[in-house]
């Protein structure tokens, strides 16, 4: 079966439905993609993966339940994981670089152009890798240094990324799936690791990062 024939299933993963089904109806105007899965959590992912066997997977990294860093990690162990594009709002340097370590082909920020959304979906399914052309600057620009989130886990980051966009421990312990006394404890290791005081210092980095 060539190139032009062969049909590429296709699970989406983002806890917005809103924005899933823009994917779902850009994907549905191209031909030879059908999309076979959804899923709004981490683990919902995993599972949607193992039951679907797709040819590619776009996934969110801010995710509930299981951030898309830690779902890159578990489907890698799988010699049949299916290609999987990015497509984020988080685009800070240490996202993009553990995004591809884990095993992405492509990255691109949710705020790009349906054009460029279609030219990373060829690309991937051709067998290259993609990068958006405004993270691929980003990296240029930060490329003396990963930068202070580094020294954050990928649920830190996750946690970072909540609390700078100003909800509150009680809403992200709900969307993580996890005890509010979890949040608690992760927002002190996280202000200590970057030597912060308060939660505006924090939104104050992620605006400097790019996160915001």
């Amino acid at each position: 079966m060539n190139e032009s024939t062969k049909q590429f299933k296709v699970v989406l993963a983002d806890d917005h439905e809103l924005v899933r089904a823009g994917l779902k109806l850009m994907l549905e105007s191209m031909t030879n993609f059908e999309v076979v899965g959804e899923a709004q959590n981490g683990l919902d992912t995993v599972k949607a993966v193992e039951e679907h066997s797709p040819d590619l997977l776009i996934l969110d990294i801010q995710m509930p339940n299981l951030g898309g860093i830690e779902v890159l990690q578990r489907l890698a162990k799988n010699d049949s994981a299916p290609s999987v594009l990015v497509v984020s709002a988080a685009d800070s340097s240490v996202f993009v670089s553990e995004a591809f370590s884990a095993g992405a082909s492509g990255y691109i920020p949710k705020d790009s152009k349906p054009e460029e959304f279609k030219q990373a979906i060829r690309a991937i399914t051709s067998g290259q890798k993609y990068v958006s052309p405004q993270i691929a600057e980003f990296l240029v620009n930060n490329r003396n240094g990963e930068g202070p989130l580094s020294v954050l886990s990928s649920r830190e980051r996750e946690v970072f990324k909540l609390l700078a966009e100003g909800r509150k421990n009680k809403e992200i312990a709900k969307m993580l799936f996890v005890s509010i006394r979890t949040i608690d404890t992760h927002r002190l290791n996280i202000l200590k690791k970057l030597e912060l005081g308060t939660n505006a210092e924090l939104a104050q980095l992620a605006m400097r990062q790019g996160i915001l």
